[in-house]
């Protein structure tokens, strides 16, 4: 975490993300006003985009509060390193569900 970081809400931490060129968004998607305009969508359909990296992910999953809050909030600092786990354990059971597929089709063969 830089020092810019610090002083940052997630809200801001989002926004600064969203604008990244590789994400390929349009102009219009590329940030989330305070009134939280383009969440929805972004909540919806961007999720689900393979370019949209775990943290994004675990930013547009908070509630409205807790997203314009600061982000060495201890609330939102418990509630990221709960999402994380979260998707780390879910990408692992993934991992080996499609481990066990390809065992099974060597076994057939």
């Amino acid at each position: 975490m830089t020092v810019e970081d610090i002083s940052m809400t997630n809200l801001d931490r989002l926004n600064q993300m969203l604008k990244d060129k590789r994400l390929d968004l349009p102009a219009f998607r590329q940030t989330i006003s305070p009134s939280l305009n383009n969440l929805k969508w972004l909540q919806t359909k961007f999720v689900r985009s393979p370019k949209c990296s775990r943290e994004m992910k675990i930013l547009l999953s908070m509630d409205p509060v807790m997203l314009l809050s600061d982000r060495d909030n201890e609330t939102s600092l418990n509630y990221i390193a709960r999402k994380e786990r979260q998707l780390v354990e879910q990408e692992q059971r993934a991992l080996n569900d499609a481990r066990e597929d390809v065992q099974a089709a060597q076994c057939v063969q």
